[in-house]
């Protein structure tokens, strides 16, 4: 057998996905555009149909090549499944469905059949309620659609637009940076004169930049960005951290602030010192969280920011010293659920119904999420995820652990019930 192709890429992160194959799925997905509404309508035909035997979409086909040994049945947990996975399985298991993941070819595709009481259900990557798919379904997790949709329904986004060519993309920039210079001028805040590049579809922070403020930025971001889509997605950034909300059937369960590295001061520590320390934080030792790097890069950010290493923080002062969330890099999140404003929960349960889906994850960037939306500006939805990282939520390196899996379950099989 041939050696399986590694991937490496920096602008993918931890998870690197293979360049070309994800390109060339968007450019036809987007010549077939025109197909969409019929392809979508017999979608969820033969979803129902599934649905009528306890088998979900085009995972029945999976569950017929297990039957005739192409496939393999785990009925345990193990290296190979996901965080996620293994916390809806868990939480499968304390309720008494079975749960066990059809694989092929000794790898795992995400895939899993659940039963109880005589009931089936195979799903992909998180179990969903029976029935067809709600239209957002099909539309949450692409930046442009949702965007468009969102406008529509008055929830907030940021300032941008979708570019195929880099002068559409260069037009956004113009447009953002006039409008932080009107921001000075009438001394209102209209945010900053800085813009981020991602591609339209996809997730993880794959092939996204930030802080690009000249063309010759924007140029290495359009680039960056096109590799994985034919369409940019360019828009304002906005001012804050990122916080994931939960919304499952329709209720807001839990909010984590996702953030980059930083490091707070104590008004003698240098911020190298302060990292020192962080680093020492059990937590960071793995396998969720990770050591703050102490490189160029770290440095880059500290000299951005007008810093160095020798930079001694005020008491209280935050620092920032990297701008990549991912935990792989040092990032940390913390659960912020019980300090959401009722106008943030409001809008989060209020982005569920304009998707339509009982299932979604909304990534949303704010200065603090126990002020209201409406008095900071600009915050917005920068993404939404039909399969969202659930597990997340289970393992905060700050805050409680809020067990959404269990609440997934309530959601898909509200019969069930955790096994005293």
């Amino acid at each position: 057998m041939g050696k399986v192709l590694e991937i490496k890429c920096p602008d993918c992160g931890p998870v690197p996905i293979h360049h070309g194959l994800s390109k060339a799925i968007l450019i036809i997905d987007w010549l077939s555009t025109p197909l969409n509404k019929v392809s979508i309508a017999l979608t969820r035909l033969v979803s129902k149909i599934f649905n009528g035997f306890g088998i979900d979409d085009i995972g029945y086909i999976f569950w017929l090549l297990s039957k005739v040994g192409l496939a393999k049945v785990n009925y345990v947990p193990d290296d190979l499944n996901s965080d996620r996975a293994k916390c809806i399985w868990e939480a499968a298991n304390a309720r008494g469905i079975k749960v066990k993941e059809i694989r092929a070819f000794g790898r795992t595709l995400e895939l899993f059949v659940a039963e109880y009481n005589g009931k089936k259900l195979l799903f992909e990557g998180l179990p969903r309620p029976k029935g067809p798919h709600s239209k957002g379904y099909y539309w949450m997790d692409n930046k442009a659609q949702m965007r468009a949709e969102f406008i529509k329904a008055g929830i907030p986004v940021a300032f941008g637009g979708v570019a195929f060519t880099f002068n559409a993309a260069k037009k956004v920039l113009e447009r953002v940076k006039a409008l932080h210079q009107e921001s000075l001028i009438s001394e209102k805040s209209i945010g900053s004169g800085f813009v981020i590049t991602k591609p339209h579809i996809g997730s993880r922070s794959r092939h996204t930049n930030i802080h690009l403020e000249t063309e010759q930025d924007l140029m290495r971001g359009f680039k960056i960005a096109k590799k994985l889509s034919p369409f940019v997605i360019v828009e304002q950034e906005l001012a804050g951290m990122v916080h994931r909300a939960a919304v499952l059937g329709g209720k807001l369960v839990a909010v984590l602030r996702r953030e980059p590295p930083y490091v707070v001061g104590d008004g003698v520590s240098t911020v190298k010192q302060l990292i020192v320390l962080e680093n020492e934080n059990p937590k960071r030792q793995g396998p969720y969280f990770h050591q703050i790097p102490i490189d160029e890069q770290t440095e880059a950010e500290l000299v951005r920011l007008g810093l160095s290493y020798d930079f001694i923080p005020s008491l209280g002062q935050t620092v920032i010293v990297r701008n990549n969330i991912g935990r792989s890099s040092g990032g940390s999140n913390s659960d912020v659920t019980d300090l959401v404003h009722p106008d943030n929960k409001i809008l989060f349960e209020k982005v569920a119904t304009v998707v339509g889906d009982s299932i979604i994850g909304i990534d949303f960037i704010i200065e603090d999420i126990s002020k209201s939306w409406k008095e900071q500006y600009p915050c917005g939805v920068i993404e939404c995820n039909s399969v969202p990282f659930l597990d997340l939520h289970h393992f905060p390196l700050r805050g409680k652990a809020i067990d959404t899996s269990s609440a997934l379950w309530d959601v898909v099989w509200p019969e069930t019930k955790p096994v005293l």
